[in-house]
């Protein structure tokens, strides 16, 4: 029975794919409704998982094709589960917002397709299989975020990603082919079974690595993320930050958990220092940018970099043997990638509805939206406040897990350097978390705050279909900050399913997620909450007390000189103290750097530029070489 559900999944979203393509363009509505549908049969396939079902697909074709296999196992379940909340909150989102664009029809069957591609990452379980996937994914990503082609800026965004995207799937398939060459076979099941020595592993995945941190923009190679993220379509943009940088973290686990099991705690310490410096510069990078969509895509650097340094904690703890402090660094990553792909989505979201109201995405030329949209204003200053943990949000339950996986690298390596490594990464962290809070209210208070900046359109009604998919992401954020012990029970029993470290149970980890001790899901939010209610109590009594007073509203008084909307604090000027302080000429170095690399790819690049004579004899002969080539490396090696 449980074959139907993959077989429902697929039929829909082919369907939603192939709908706005046949039909005319009233079906757009319908292709919207049906990939939202699957997206939701997504969620149910994933549930089912988690609560122990085994869910399983083989379709075989022919030996020229091969075979389609998919085995859902509770790892792939949980980013399922990511995948259809964001997925049928954007198709939802996409019934309107799509009608806005050029080429609706073509933008809602690339969008769908997208979707498609994001089920079969996750869900197939051979190599050769995922690498194609893998593929179709960047060429699909390729063509949506070249949506509006005419566009300089967006060509150039798409063609940057592209490169990016072949860079990264380079080293990916050679950690994949040193696999098949250890085990003679393309399969998941016989990759997890671990049996190749040390060294090999470290190699393997030192290039599975490279690759993942590709994909996911880790500095530095983060320079296609905020392009790719301004140009896609605003539906697209919350895909490609909830979910699909999503990919990366699934793959980077696979290999560091499951199929390279390797004693070099080195490599995770390399992990650990790559994640935290491209939290820290994402977040520099977003105060130095005034696009409202490029703000956010930096901030996904930063959020990635927060979760690839837990996941390099998880393994640092795993290799020394303290599997329990591995756990809650991993369940820390786990929680952080689910929440960042609730809050960004909402942000994006948000953001995407701004620009079409405005046709503006620069905030040095926004201001005063607040008085304009006050629904979509609260949301979004909502989902900033979630995204810079705020306590009774779901991103302060993962960023405490984090402070207290990196608190107990003291006591994991008790000496000096175990201390010195445990206070450089928590002024990091603690850097990085205050630079979040400035980056959030310079977007949100000139955004949203102040006077207009610049003449508006004529704003036409949002309506309910762009404001309600991103106040339900809210709500759901909202729901996993107020019920931190219900997430602690969700996520030890998910985690005991996976099976990746050396533990009885995880029940221990519930305790982590209270803050006061005590029992209950309520252990860490009811103290929170009685004393906001508290507050408001005291707060009514006093205005009971002092009774109403007449207000007069009149002209702000500036010193006796006439207001001006200039005389607000600008995006420049609020970032420019922390510009400042960073341009110690380390920005200067890191261009210099640049510049040298580019330079020489140029000259490398004009010496196999040479090799394109246009003549087809002397091509025919490199397809030669390297087919005896490959034929070598199959027969001998």
């Amino acid at each position: 029975m449980t074959d139907y559900l993959l077989v429902t999944i697929i039929s829909a979203y082919i369907l939603a794919i192939v709908a706005p393509l046949v039909l005319s363009s009233r079906a757009l509505l319908f292709s919207a409704l049906l990939g939202a549908f699957g997206s939701l049969v997504v969620g149910i396939a994933a549930v089912t998982v988690l609560f122990g079902a085994e869910l399983a697909l083989r379709v075989n074709m022919t030996a020229v094709y091969g075979g389609l296999s998919l085995n859902i196992d509770p790892l792939a379940a949980f980013f399922l589960l990511l995948t259809s909340v964001v997925g049928v909150v954007v198709s939802v989102y996409g019934t309107k917002f799509i009608k806005q664009n050029e080429n609706p029809r073509r933008l809602a069957a690339l969008g769908n397709l997208f979707l498609l591609l994001l089920f079969l990452i996750f869900s197939v379980d051979n190599s050769l299989e995922f690498l194609f996937v893998w593929e179709m994914m960047a060429l699909s990503t390729f063509l949506l975020i070249n949506h509006n082609y005419g566009d300089g800026k967006v060509n150039r965004a798409a063609w940057l990603y592209f490169v990016a995207a072949q860079i990264g799937a380079v080293f990916i398939i050679v950690a994949f082919a040193l696999l098949y060459s250890c085990y003679q076979s393309f399969d998941f099941s016989v990759y997890r079974l671990a049996l190749i020595d040390s060294k090999t592993a470290t190699a393997i995945f030192t290039f599975a690595f490279i690759g993942f941190a590709i994909k996911a923009g880790i500095v530095p190679a983060h320079g296609w993320l905020p392009a790719a993220h301004a140009a896609a379509p605003g539906n697209i943009s919350a895909l490609l930050s909830g979910v699909m940088l999503k990919m990366a973290l699934y793959g980077l686990i696979r290999f560091a958990f499951q199929f390279c099991v390797f004693d070099s705690y080195a490599i995770a310490l390399v992990v650990i220092g790559f994640g935290l410096l491209s939290a820290l510069y994402g977040i520099y990078s977003s105060i130095r940018e005034r696009e409202i969509k490029r703000i956010l895509a930096c901030s996904s650097i930063e959020n990635m970099g927060l979760i690839f340094a837990l996941i390099g904690m998880a393994l640092f703890y795993k290799i020394l043997g303290y599997n329990q402090l591995a756990v809650l660094a991993f369940a820390a990553a786990l929680l952080h990638a689910f929440n960042h792909a609730l809050i960004k989505s909402s942000l994006f979201l948000c953001a995407s509805t701004l620009i079409k109201q405005t046709g503006q995405g620069n905030i040095e030329k926004l201001g005063g939206l607040m008085k304009f949209f006050p629904k979509l204003g609260w949301t979004f200053v909502l989902s900033g406040a979630a995204i810079c943990g705020v306590p009774l949000f779901n991103c302060f339950i993962s960023e405490l897990l984090m402070f207290k996986s990196i608190v107990s690298l003291t006591t994991v390596l008790p000496n000096a350097v175990g201390k010195l490594l445990a206070l450089i990464a928590l002024f990091v962290f603690a850097a990085t978390i205050a630079l979040v809070v400035v980056s959030f209210s310079r977007l949100a208070g000139v955004t949203f705050l102040g006077t207009p900046r610049s003449e508006y359109p004529r704003f036409s009604n949002c309506g309910k279909l762009l404001l309600v998919p991103p106040q339900l992401l809210l709500a759901a954020a909202l729901l996993i900050g107020l019920f931190p012990g219900a997430v602690g029970d969700f996520f030890a029993a998910v985690i005991d399913k996976m099976q990746l470290f050396d533990l009885p149970s995880s029940a221990a980890l519930v305790g982590y997620f209270r803050l006061y001790g005590g029992v209950g899901v309520f252990s860490t939010t009811l103290p929170l909450l009685l004393i906001i209610a508290f507050a408001y109590l005291v707060m009514r009594l006093i205005t009971r007390i002092g009774g109403k007073r007449p207000v007069v509203e009149d002209e702000t008084w500036c010193c006796g000189i006439v207001p001006d909307k200039n005389m607000q604090y600008s995006a420049r000027g609020i970032a420019q103290p922390i510009t400042r302080a960073f341009s110690c000429g380390f920005s200067n170095r890191c261009k210099k750097c640049r510049l040298d690399i580019v330079e020489r790819l140029s000259g490398w690049s004009a010496a196999v530029r040479r090799m394109q004579n246009g003549n087809l004899h002397e091509y025919v002969a490199y397809i030669m070489a390297v087919t005896v080539i490959l034929l070598i490396v199959i027969v001998f090696i």
